[in-house]
């Protein structure tokens, strides 16, 4: 040994020690980590260590506590109760009913009921069960005839103006086109002659006002010569000389107006004259062109006056012939289908309460009553929704409602789409052959049997 190296006799112990570990491995399961002696190897209680941690790390299985023992049930024993099956069922409503209105034809005045069937009676289509008296229905019926008398004469008065209104056309033009023509032959002349012959009148009017006064003042001045010579005319004398001296006077005051209208007149009077010449024929112009456009907006404006009168005339007419139907039928009120009458509206009537008298004064449109259909009556049922699968539209059920012998037949109507609180609508139609069924009595329904379900 003391040949090898210190390297080599440290490789040689370890290879020894590993040799021993493993021969410890194999003898552990013969031995059960016994050695022959009986006696624990080191090994085995090191491995022994690892095992004991390995198990206290695994989950133990839980124990179960034993149970007390538990009471046994009160339907022990018995046979198992079936649960009860779902039909429809609800609160029959009218399905047709029909308001009984005073609705008249025309009249809206004072209305006194002398006559209404009683509540709860049985009527039939045409029969009375109203009778108005209309208080103010002759003064009504003769205001509207002379409020249509009016409309009448209304109409064919703007039917003569319309028809006047047409004829006239071709005057009418013929005369704004002779007045263009006046006017431009003014205006011509004028422009010719005109202010020559103005200027010309004008000097004459001053010449000729010159001559006057200065024969008046000749003719003055011999009287007064004639009276002086004359002895026997001194009482005439201040008479005829004054009224000479004024007539003078009033001739020189005219001469001053006439040289100041020429004087104007050479100023601005023949420009203004000119101007005036000019506009006339202008408007003349216009008038002829405006014409027809006019004549057309007088025609379509009449003819619109026309139709509101047509109109106003076809009121009046249908005033008067509805209140003349009044006055004949006495303004009675017959039922319009055959049912059961009741008094007012249909929601919350008992069916027996009278809510209107003979002599009991009612306004136009008041709601006299109600006529209910039982022949048809109607249930909206409340059907869970895991029950629609179930029923079907048209389906036909049964009900022993009211007492009779034979069921009453029904159809289901129409299922509702719409689901609220897991709850879906049903309406069913009743069919009330014998009447034994009336408005506000529950009813619960059952499947029709099988060959009939889906008849109509």
């Amino acid at each position: 040994m003391s040949l090898l190296s210190k390297g080599q006799s440290k490789l040689l112990k370890s290879a020894l020690l590993l040799t021993l570990v493993i021969a410890s491995a194999v003898l552990i399961p013969a031995t059960d980590g016994m050695g022959q002696d009986g006696t624990r190897n080191r090994s085995d209680d090191a491995f022994g260590d690892l095992d004991k941690n390995l198990d206290k790390q695994k989950p133990q299985p839980v124990q179960d506590k034993p149970k007390a023992d538990a009471p046994a049930p009160e339907n022990a024993g018995k046979p198992a109760e079936k649960a009860m099956p779902f039909r429809l069922g609800g609160q029959l409503e009218a399905f047709r009913t029909f308001e009984v209105k005073a609705d008249l034809e025309a009249y809206d005045g004072k209305l006194i009921l002398r006559y209404l069937t009683s509540p709860g009676a049985f009527v039939e289509e045409g029969q009375q069960i109203a009778q108005l008296e209309p208080v103010e229905l002759d003064e009504k019926l003769r205001r509207a005839e002379e409020g249509l008398e009016r409309a009448r004469l209304l109409l064919e008065m703007l039917e003569i103006d319309a028809e006047k209104l047409r004829s006239n056309r071709e005057i009418e033009m013929a005369a704004a086109k002779r007045t263009l023509r006046d006017a431009r032959v003014d205006l011509e002349e004028w422009n010719k002659f005109g202010k020559d012959e103005a200027l010309r009148n004008a000097r004459l009017a001053v010449s000729g006002q010159e001559d006057s006064i200065e024969d008046q003042e000749d003719e003055l001045k011999q009287l007064k010569e004639l009276y002086q010579s004359n002895d026997l005319a001194k009482e005439s004398q201040d008479i005829v000389i004054k009224r000479s001296e004024r007539r003078l006077e009033r001739s020189r005051e005219s001469l001053k107006t006439v040289k100041a209208r020429e004087e104007m007149l050479k100023s601005n009077g023949l420009e203004v004259r000119q101007r005036d010449l000019q506009l006339a024929v202008e408007r003349a112009e216009r008038n002829l062109e405006q014409m027809p456009s006019n004549q057309e907006r007088a025609i379509m404006g009449l003819e619109y006056k026309i139709s509101e009168a047509r109109s106003s005339l076809h009121l009046w007419e249908r005033q008067v012939h509805d209140m003349q139907m009044d006055v004949a039928q006495r303004i009675n009120i017959s039922a319009s289908h055959t049912g059961y009458f009741f008094h007012g509206a249909l929601k919350g009537n008992d069916g027996v309460s009278r809510q209107f008298n003979p002599g009991d004064e009612i306004k136009r449109g008041t709601l006299l009553g109600t006529i209910v259909d039982m022949s048809v009556l109607e249930v909206v049922c409340d059907m869970p929704f895991n029950q629609r699968s179930n029923y079907a539209t048209n389906e036909k059920l049964t009900s022993r409602a009211g007492g009779g012998n034979e069921p009453i037949h029904a159809s289901i109507s129409s299922i509702g789409m719409l689901s609220a609180n897991n709850a879906v609508k049903v309406r069913v139609l009743v069919t009330n052959r014998d009447n034994v069924l009336f408005p506000g009595m529950h009813i619960q329904f059952d499947k029709a049997p099988m060959g009939d379900r889906r008849r109509d």
